[in-house]
């Protein structure tokens, strides 16, 4: 299954996706207070819709008849990493878990960096999240010594050459 840009009007789905897999990823990650506040409708819908409208970032869903995953990234937003690509998030749906989604997505998100010019990227992942941890990793991200507090949990910052 071949990902598709992700459009303007396409910020409702994106929202959707990203509230279910916040659901289903990080609640024993963060505080009920954080989950509230990630997965407001509102704010999604105008974060997804504000990316898909920048010329900088690009995203990316499985079609089907209702999406079941989405990528996004950008530019660096960390300076040290300003020719870097940064995967802001990838997320399948848990009913779309277990099929290859993650990897078709992430892989053509990846070629996409490729082809906008960037030579490496990062992500961050919350250091209790192992699935994704062992995810990237077989993807052939290398987690760094970078760490930050977010959300009231750690992550850790993965790098990949592209």
């Amino acid at each position: 299954m071949t990902p598709r840009e992700a459009r303007a009007e396409d910020s409702t789905i994106c929202a959707e996706i990203h509230i279910a897999s916040w659901r289903d990823a990080f609640a024993d990650i963060v505080s009920e207070e954080v989950m509230t506040r990630m997965t407001n409708r509102d704010r999604q819908e105008q974060v997804y819709a504000f990316a898909a409208e920048s010329s900088s970032h690009h995203g990316f869903l499985i079609p089907a008849e209702e999406p079941l995953g989405m990528a996004w990234y950008g530019p660096a937003r960390r300076s040290e990493m300003k020719d870097a690509a940064e995967l802001i998030c990838i997320h399948v749906r848990k009913e779309g878990q277990g099929r290859g989604l993650g990897k078709a997505l992430l892989e053509h998100t990846l070629a996409d960096m490729k082809q906008n010019g960037y030579d490496r990227c990062y992500l961050w992942v919350f250091r209790d999240n192992e699935k994704a941890r062992r995810f990237y990793e077989a993807m052939g991200f290398v987690p760094s010594a970078e760490r930050k507090s977010t959300l009231e949990a750690e992550e850790i910052m993965y790098r990949k050459e592209l």
